[in-house]
Protein backbone atom coordinates (compact mmCIF):
# COMPACT_ATOMS: atom_id res chain seq x y z
CA UNK A 1 0.00 0.00 0.00
CA UNK A 2 1.31 3.43 -0.91
CA UNK A 3 -0.07 6.84 0.08
CA UNK A 4 -1.63 7.20 -3.40
CA UNK A 5 -3.60 3.92 -3.31
CA UNK A 6 -7.35 4.38 -3.65
CA UNK A 7 -9.28 3.54 -0.52
CA UNK A 8 -13.08 3.05 -0.50
CA UNK A 9 -13.96 5.90 1.85
CA UNK A 10 -17.11 8.01 1.72
CA UNK A 11 -16.20 11.69 1.76
CA UNK A 12 -17.90 14.95 0.77
CA UNK A 13 -17.24 18.59 1.47
CA UNK A 14 -20.10 18.70 4.00
CA UNK A 15 -19.45 18.28 7.71
CA UNK A 16 -19.49 14.68 8.93
CA UNK A 17 -19.57 13.24 12.44
CA UNK A 18 -17.85 9.89 12.91
CA UNK A 19 -20.14 7.31 14.48
CA UNK A 20 -17.54 4.53 14.62
CA UNK A 21 -13.96 3.98 13.54
CA UNK A 22 -11.97 0.72 13.17
CA UNK A 23 -8.37 -0.08 12.13
CA UNK A 24 -6.98 -3.57 11.48
CA UNK A 25 -3.38 -4.42 10.56
CA UNK A 26 -2.48 -0.77 9.94
CA UNK A 27 1.15 0.08 10.74
CA UNK A 28 1.78 -1.21 14.28
CA UNK A 29 -1.91 -1.61 15.18
CA UNK A 30 -3.39 -5.11 15.23
CA UNK A 31 -7.03 -4.14 15.93
CA UNK A 32 -8.42 -0.86 17.26
CA UNK A 33 -11.93 0.50 17.29
CA UNK A 34 -13.83 3.32 18.90
CA UNK A 35 -17.17 5.09 18.85
CA UNK A 36 -16.45 8.75 19.58
CA UNK A 37 -19.00 10.64 21.65
CA UNK A 38 -19.89 14.11 20.46
CA UNK A 39 -18.08 16.20 17.91
CA UNK A 40 -14.56 16.21 19.31
CA UNK A 41 -12.15 13.68 20.68
CA UNK A 42 -8.77 13.17 22.25
CA UNK A 43 -6.21 10.45 21.53
CA UNK A 44 -4.17 9.70 24.66
CA UNK A 45 -1.49 7.08 25.31
CA UNK A 46 2.11 6.37 26.18
CA UNK A 47 4.92 6.99 23.70
CA UNK A 48 5.12 4.46 20.87
CA UNK A 49 1.63 3.03 21.41
CA UNK A 50 0.06 4.05 18.06
CA UNK A 51 -1.50 7.49 18.55
CA UNK A 52 0.05 8.80 15.33
CA UNK A 53 -1.07 5.69 13.43
CA UNK A 54 -4.65 6.29 14.60
CA UNK A 55 -4.52 9.88 13.31
CA UNK A 56 -2.96 8.73 10.00
CA UNK A 57 -5.68 6.10 9.51
CA UNK A 58 -8.38 8.65 10.29
CA UNK A 59 -6.89 11.07 7.73
CA UNK A 60 -6.93 8.30 5.10
CA UNK A 61 -10.54 7.46 5.87
CA UNK A 62 -11.50 11.10 5.48
CA UNK A 63 -10.00 11.15 1.99
CA UNK A 64 -6.61 12.70 2.73
CA UNK A 65 -3.19 11.22 2.24
CA UNK A 66 -1.62 10.13 5.46
CA UNK A 67 -0.02 13.35 6.73
CA UNK A 68 3.00 11.84 8.45
CA UNK A 69 3.80 8.88 6.15
CA UNK A 70 7.58 8.78 5.66
CA UNK A 71 7.93 5.87 3.25
CA UNK A 72 7.44 3.04 5.75
CA UNK A 73 4.94 0.26 5.38
CA UNK A 74 1.31 1.08 6.08
CA UNK A 75 0.32 -2.60 6.37
CA UNK A 76 1.30 -4.28 9.65
CA UNK A 77 4.39 -6.45 9.22
CA UNK A 78 3.51 -10.04 8.34
CA UNK A 79 -0.07 -9.23 7.24
CA UNK A 80 -1.54 -9.28 3.71
CA UNK A 81 -3.53 -6.04 3.94
CA UNK A 82 -4.92 -3.36 6.20
CA UNK A 83 -8.46 -2.16 6.88
CA UNK A 84 -9.51 1.35 7.87
CA UNK A 85 -13.27 1.86 8.32
CA UNK A 86 -15.32 4.89 9.30
CA UNK A 87 -19.10 5.07 9.74
CA UNK A 88 -20.65 8.52 9.66
CA UNK A 89 -23.92 9.78 11.17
Amino acid sequence: MTPTDTLPCRTTSERKVIESFRIRNFRGIDDFGCAPAGESGVVVGDNGKGKTSVIEALALCLGDRTPIWRGGELVRRGKEGAVVECEFE
